[in-house]
């Protein structure tokens, strides 16, 4: 049996759950914040 999801951790961690509804459209899902700060922090590391 899968591990149950923390629904409310998750909202926590993902900055556009606060601004908009999005239904999952094919697998898509809004970006949690650790997973952005990685993001910008490799391009503006490779931006130097």
């Amino acid at each position: 049996m899968p591990a149950a999801v923390d629904v409310a951790r998750a909202r926590s961690e993902t900055p556009g759950c606060a601004n908009v509804v999005h239904p999952n459209n094919a697998g898509a899902a809004l970006t949690p914040a650790p997973v952005l700060d990685a993001v910008i922090d490799t391009v503006l590391r490779k931006a130097r």
